[in-house]
């Protein structure tokens, strides 16, 4: 047991991120935006907070609630295009949610709102049971990108690369460029709440995981073909090698997200999201650094992709159990 024990630790130990070649600097040192969603706690019994993640069909938006209201069964957001606070309140979209946000100390309360309007200014306030905030907030979701024709994604990009091969516009899982997108294993096709050994699909307590394969693209391991179809695939380790020496590449925040947006030959671009990586229950180095998988295995226990942040962007390998976010390609 002793032995199984040290196996199994040391087996964990080399999930490590491993430096290799393929790396190209720039000296661009953008400072990394503040955390929105740090607000102070509330006076009044409901209080309209910020929106954030604004794009261009959606937006997060903030509700506080004083701890002193109890028995609050039901809180959200009552958003609209009018101004003025009466017709708002007639004509307003009600938005509901039925808890508090995990680990608040000041009873916030979040909302997404999706299918919103391009370029539009929306008005909103909070409310709790039958209170309602006093202060009435705005936003505007930004116009389309000049990256895509449309809201229609996902898109092919050509970015004129030697292989021919075409990047799409956003991440799985991404409604829009900038998204986020989800976070999934590498060869699994769904996300969870924890991303270690333990809860790796093919990962066995007192062995090596199970051998899916070298080069996972367009098989049933494939996430990026498994959800958007046959058509699409995750990138090999030689195509992210390609997309990061055949374009210039700049940090840059885009609609207050950052990350690196990527210039082929002719013109065309692609955004790619500093989107950090889950470890665990957590997630690390968001709007710092982006972790992107490749389709090739480099071992059973390490699988390639590639990560920027705002100074460099490195071919390398991350153990399979943690959860990166996957951009698509389709192969000439």
């Amino acid at each position: 047991m002793t032995n199984q024990r040290f196996f199994m630790t040391m087996l964990f130990a080399v999930m490590v991120i491993a430096f290799v070649a393929c790396e190209k600097d720039d000296t661009d040192n953008t400072e990394k935006n503040a955390n929105p969603s740090e607000a102070v706690g509330p006076i009044d019994d409901v209080v309209t907070g910020e929106a954030v993640n604004l794009f261009y069909t959606s937006a997060t938006l903030y509700g506080y609630v004083n701890n002193n209201l109890q028995n609050i069964t039901s809180m959200g957001i009552v958003y609209g295009t009018d101004s003025e606070g009466s017709k708002l309140v007639r004509t307003g979209t009600k938005a509901t949610v039925s808890s508090f946000d995990p680990g608040t100390n000041n009873r916030r309360f979040s909302v997404q709102l999706t299918d919103l309007k391009p370029n539009t200014t929306y008005y909103y306030y909070a409310f709790a049971g039958i209170k309602t905030a006093n202060n009435i907030l705005s936003f505007t979701t930004p116009g389309e990108s000049e990256i895509c024709p449309d809201s229609q994604h996902p898109h092919l990009i050509d970015l004129d690369l030697p292989s021919g091969t075409k990047w799409a516009c956003c991440n799985v899982g991404a409604l829009s460029s900038e998204q986020y997108g989800d976070y999934y294993a590498w060869g699994e096709k769904y996300t969870k709440k924890v991303y270690d050994p333990h809860t790796y699909q093919y990962w066995h307590e007192y062995g090596p995981p199970t051998d899916i394969g070298s080069d996972i693209a367009g098989t049933q391991y494939d996430v990026a073909t498994e959800e958007w179809g046959k058509t699409w695939c995750l990138p090999t380790s030689e195509q992210c090698k390609e997309l990061i020496n055949e374009t210039t590449s700049k940090w840059t925040s885009r609609y207050g997200v950052n990350g690196r947006i990527f210039t082929g030959k002719n013109g065309n671009v692609i955004f790619l999201p500093a989107t950090g990586q889950r470890i665990q229950d957590g997630v690390f180095d968001v709007e710092t650094y982006g972790y992107y998988w490749s389709s090739t295995n480099k071992n059973s226990v390490n699988a390639n992709g590639f990560y920027f942040n705002n100074s460099s962007m490195t071919c390398t390998e991350f153990g399979c159990c943690f959860g990166c976010t996957v951009r698509p390609v389709q192969s000439k």
